[in-house]
C-alpha cells in the first residue's frame, strides 16, 4: 500500500492515508493522518465508486484487515461477480449476511477477513461444469461460511456473465479502511489444505464436546491456556447472547473475552481428562493477566507483575439468571466483581464494589494495559492499536490516569482510602 498501482480503476473517493480512526457512535466521522499504508473510502455523493484490481484471478486465497465506520456497508466482489458483505452488523444486526454467527466488531476497530475462493469451471464447449464456491470464509478467527456455491453472479454485481477469471472489486456507500492485503492464487484446493483445515483442539481425540449456554449463564471451573501455559485456577463464563469471558481466580484478572461459541470441553471430560483444558471458541482476545488491584504510594510506582500474597479468592455467588459475582479480599479491602453482558452481546459491563477498613495506603485499579492506549472520545479509550475499547466514566474521586510503561501504556484509577465504599464501572466494547 505504498501506492495504488495494484488497481486499474481508482475513483476519487478512494485514497491512501497513514492512519485513521472512526467514531464509535457517529456515522462516517473520522480522523485521518496523511501518509501511506491504509486504503480508505470516503463517501461523496452518489457517483460511481467501484475500486477494481489489476489482478484477474481464478482460484484465490485473500486476506486483509479492515475498519468500518458506524453504519458502513461495503461489498467485495470476487471476480467482479460474487459478493461478500463487509457491513457494520455490530451496530445493526439486520445487516448480518448468511453467516453462521455475527462476530463483527464495533465501528473504529480493526477486523480480519480470510477468504478461500474456487472459481467456476467450464468445459471445452464453454458450458459451466462447476459453480464458483466459497471454500471457507474466516472472519475475526471464526469460520462463518464453508462450501457455499454461487449458482450465478450475485445481485447487482458489476460483471454479469460468468467466466474463468475476473478482478476483485470493492463497492462502498460508507466509510471503510483496509490494510495488509495479501493474496495467493492456487490451482488445486489441496495445495492450501493446511490453510483450509482447522485442527481440533486436541488431535489425540476424535470427538469434540462443545459446551454452549442456552437459557442461563454457565460458570465452568477449568484450566485455561494462556501464552502456551496452563493456568489451573480459572473460571470460564458463558452467556446465551454468545459473549463470554474467562477469569484467572488466583489473580482476579480477566484473561480472555470472546464472541461466538463458548468452550470445547473435550479434553476435560474424555478419558481421564489428563489435559483438562477448556478451549474458548469464537473470536477471542487475550489480556495480560497481571493483577487488577495493587497498593501503590503514587501514580509513578511500577505496577506489580503478580498479585500480593494478601490477595484471596473468596468464592462467588449467582443471581437468578446464573450470572456470577466473584468475591476477593486484598489486605483489608473486600471486593465484589460482576461482569454482565449488555446490549445483546455488544459489550461487557464490569462493576466492582470495594469496601475498605482503616487501611492508610492507596488501593489502585488497572482498567487496561497494552502496547498502545489512546483516548478516542469522551470516556472512551482504544486499546492495542484499535483492537477493542474501554469506556470509563470519570468522577472527581477516581479519575483515570493514562501513563507510559516499559511495554506500552497503562490506564489506572486511584481509589480514595477516605471512602469506606467505592464503586467502579467500565465497559469492554468490541
Amino acid at each position: 500500500m505504498n501506492d495504488l498501482s495494484e488497481f486499474k480503476t481508482v475513483p476519487q473517493q478512494w485514497k491512501l492515508v497513514g492512519d485513521i480512526s472512526y467514531d464509535l457512535n457517529k456515522p462516517n466521522k473520522s480522523e485521518i493522518k496523511n501518509g501511506t499504508g491504509i486504503l480508505v473510502h470516503t463517501p461523496k455523493g452518489q457517483s460511481k465508486n467501484i475500486l477494481v484490481s489489476n489482478l484477474e484471478h481464478q482460484n484465490l486465497a485473500l486476506e486483509f484487515e479492515f475498519m468500518l465506520a458506524k453504519g458502513s456497508q461495503t461489498t467485495l466482489y470476487l471476480q467482479g461477480r460474487y459478493a461478500i458483505k463487509l457491513n457494520d452488523s455490530w451496530s445493526n444486526y439486520e445487516l448480518v449476511s448468511d453467516a453462521r454467527m455475527n462476530v463483527c466488531r464495533a465501528p473504529g476497530l480493526w477486523q480480519k477477513m480470510q477468504i478461500f475462493f474456487q472459481a467456476p469451471k467450464f468445459n471445452n464447449s464453454g458450458n459451466k461444469t462447476d459453480d464458483a464456491t466459497l471454500l471457507k470464509v474466516v472472519y475475526n478467527g471464526v469460520t462463518i461460511q464453508e462450501n457455499v456455491s454461487f449458482k450465478e453472479p450475485s445481485i447487482n454485481s458489476p460483471l454479469r456473465e460468468e467466466a474463468t477469471t475476473g478482478p476483485f472489486m470493492l463497492s462502498s456507500n460508507g466509510a471503510i479502511a483496509l490494510k495488509d492485503i495479501h493474496y495467493l492464487q492456487f490451482e488445486n484446493p489441496g495445495n492450501i489444505k493446511n490453510l483450509l483445515i482447522t485442527a481440533p483442539a486436541e488431535n489425540i481425540l476424535d470427538r469434540q464436546i462443545i459446551v454452549n449456554p442456552q437459557l442461563k449463564t454457565i460458570v465452568q471451573r477449568c484450566f485455561i491456556e494462556y501464552a502456551n501455559k496452563k493456568r489451573t485456577f480459572c473460571a470460564a463464563v458463558g452467556d446465551p447472547d454468545n459473549i463470554h469471558y474467562a477469569i484467572d481466580l488466583s489473580q482476579g484478572t480477566l484473561i480472555n473475552f470472546w464472541k461466538g461459541g463458548f468452550i470445547d470441553a473435550t479434553s476435560m471430560w474424555t478419558s481421564r481428562g489428563q489435559i483438562q483444558i477448556a478451549v474458548p471458541l469464537g473470536s477471542k482476545f487475550e489480556i495480560t493477566p497481571s493483577p487488577n488491584f495493587a497498593m501503590l504510594s503514587n501514580d509513578k510506582e511500577t505496577w506489580p507483575e503478580k498479585q500480593s500474597d494478601k490477595f484471596k479468592f473468596k468464592g462467588y455467588k449467582l443471581d437468578a439468571s446464573g450470572k456470577p459475582t466473584f468475591l476477593y479480599a486484598v489486605n483489608d479491602f473486600i471486593i465484589e466483581d460482576k461482569i454482565d453482558p449488555q446490549e445483546k452481546g455488544r459489550l461487557l459491563l464490569r462493576t466492582y464494589k470495594i469496601s475498605s477498613g482503616n487501611h492508610t495506603n492507596m488501593l489502585w485499579f488497572k482498567l487496561a494495559e497494552g502496547t498502545s492506549i489512546k483516548q478516542v472520545g469522551k470516556d472512551i479509550y482504544s486499546i492495542n492499536n484499535d483492537s477493542y475499547y474501554i469506556k470509563y466514566t470519570n468522577d472527581q474521586s477516581s479519575k483515570a490516569i493514562l501513563r507510559k510503561t516499559s511495554l506500552g501504556n497503562e490506564l489506572i484509577v486511584p481509589l480514595s482510602p477516605s471512602k469506606n465504599q467505592a464503586e467502579i464501572k467500565y465497559s469492554i466494547i468490541w
